[in-house]
């Protein structure tokens, strides 16, 4: 794996991890009150966050350390950052469902910054993962 393809797929992989710590949605007119992906203090909650950590550290194992027991691991960094993509976008959708739902309301919620960087941080860990791929076969041998 190249430096540049090396740089892309840790700054993907600290943008999906340090993102679902981060608040991922704002609601409310009068009181706000933010939503994290993983918020742990005052009480422990899952927003979807964990499922994000765990993938996204499934395709940095897969990326760095071959396993002898994991065949074709590029393909299956592949396959596990398309779920996270996938993941991802679900978790977009379904805020921006809410907010369209929510027309002319004050305290509509809103995406905030934990989400966009996770959003970011994955598609970042899937293009390095079909970079990794191709590069593997030899196809990229003079881009990256």
């Amino acid at each position: 794996m190249s430096t540049f393809t090396k740089a892309m797929f840790m700054a993907g992989a600290i943008l999906t991890i340090a993102g679902s710590f981060l608040p991922w949605r704002q609601a409310g007119d009068f009181v706000s009150y933010w939503t994290y992906g993983i918020q742990v203090s005052p009480s422990m909650q899952d927003n979807g966050g964990l499922l994000v950590v765990l993938l996204s550290s499934i395709v940095f194992m897969l990326i760095f350390r071959s396993f002898g027991f994991i065949g074709k691991s590029a393909v299956w960094a592949i396959l596990a950052s398309t779920a996270l993509v996938l993941v991802v976008a679900f978790q977009v959708g379904g805020l921006l469902i809410e907010r369209a739902n929510a027309r002319g309301v004050i305290g509509a919620p809103s995406i905030e910054v934990g989400l966009w960087m996770v959003s970011g941080g994955s598609i970042l860990l899937l293009l390095t993962s079909v970079a990794h791929y191709f590069r593997r076969l030899g196809w990229l041998t003079g881009l990256f």
